[in-house]
């Protein structure tokens, strides 16, 4: 079993900016077959769901936001901005979204394409999934 985590990142820095780089599948050992960004959000609330089959990394680009994640017995809550490290989110992983900026961008890779049907989308059916998995 694997866990919640944040991974590394490269920094590049010189008189142009700043080039950041991430080797997903050196720090995960996981291909990804899909990215999507998160931006625009009214309300600041995203997520309420959980993937059966899909990792993912998070990185907010820019802006700010909380995200509560429930990893079967793992729970936490975390503030991310555009300078936090990325978090990689195995599969299973409960993930709620709040606190999200308007001038947010969330980028995240997934492991998969997307299929609703591998969606979790009730905390209680997602509780007794993972109960039903020990």
């Amino acid at each position: 079993m694997t866990s919640v985590r944040f991974i590394e990142r490269n920094l590049n820095k010189d008189s142009r900016g700043i080039l950041t780089s991430v080797e997903a599948f050196r720090e995960t050992g996981i291909l990804y077959k899909r990215f999507f960004l998160i931006q625009d959000v009214i309300g600041g609330i995203r997520g309420g769901h959980a993937h059966k089959y899909t990792n993912q990394i998070f990185t907010l680009v820019k802006g700010k936001l909380n995200i509560k994640y429930q990893y079967f017995n793992q729970i936490g809550n975390l503030e991310l901005n555009s300078k936090s490290k990325p978090i990689f989110f195995p599969k299973l992983t409960w993930i709620e979204m709040s606190k999200i900026n308007r001038e947010a961008i969330i980028l995240v890779l997934s492991s998969d394409e997307y299929n609703i049907e591998n969606s979790i989308r009730s905390k209680k059916e997602f509780d007794e999934f993972i109960k039903s998995l020990k």
